[in-house]
């Protein structure tokens, strides 16, 4: 960083540089900008149509899969923040569409009639929502994408203790037979290239997990 004064020049990079990561073949661009899209686009119908943002119908969403779970519960099942939930809930309870049930060392959550009436509303338009964004796949596509979106719902835990490991020791183990999805450019030239909710219980009803 450059201090104010500072008249060094600094050069710009004009031009895509040689290495760089080919979007159409890495797989976290392709999740980001759908997550993005879907989360933003969604949280836009559900405030004008039921009052509630994209958080809050996750949370809804959960709680009919599990009544009397923990705020924490689902955080880890949504893998957001705990404060998000927190957020969510106390929303969700001053407008009566949940309610809070103290155990020792727990505080368990439950949708209320109230809560089971607007989830109902919502679960058409977020399948109509999923509809849209599937557009074009059959229905064996929509099976293969599922299965693989499993797939790789399974490799967070690993992907978040990499996280956790210095940088140092996963640079010596890292896999350089692993797919390369980095452009190289050698020439003068340039190369370069191109509502189901937000949390998958596979275990529970398919329909009412939505977003």
């Amino acid at each position: 960083m450059r201090e104010p004064g500072d008249d060094r020049r600094v050069r710009l990079r004009r031009r895509p540089i040689p290495q760089r990561i080919d979007r159409e073949q890495y797989a976290p661009y392709h999740l980001a900008v759908i997550a993005n899209v879907v989360s933003s686009s969604t949280s836009q119908v559900y405030l004008r149509e039921f009052g509630i943002g994209v958080n809050d119908w996750r949370v809804l969403s959960h709680l009919a899969l599990e009544p009397g779970c923990t705020a924490q519960t689902v955080s880890n099942e949504l893998g957001v923040d705990k404060s998000v939930v927190s957020r969510s809930v106390r929303t969700l309870v001053d407008r009566g569409l949940v309610g809070v049930e103290t155990t020792p060392g727990f505080r368990r959550l439950y949708l209320t009639d109230a809560g089971v009436d607007l989830h109902k509303r919502v679960v058409p338009v977020a399948l109509q929502r999923e509809r849209l964004l599937l557009a074009g796949l059959d229905d064996a596509e929509v099976a293969q994408l599922l299965e693989l979106l499993r797939r790789v719902h399974a490799n967070l835990p690993a992907l978040a203790a990499g996280d956790r490991t210095p940088r140092t020791h996963r640079d010596s183990t890292h896999d350089h037979s692993t797919h390369d999805h980095s452009t190289h450019d050698h020439s003068t030239h340039d190369h370069s290239t191109h509502d189901h909710s937000t949390h998958d219980h596979s275990t529970h009803d398919h329909q009412e997990s939505r977003a």
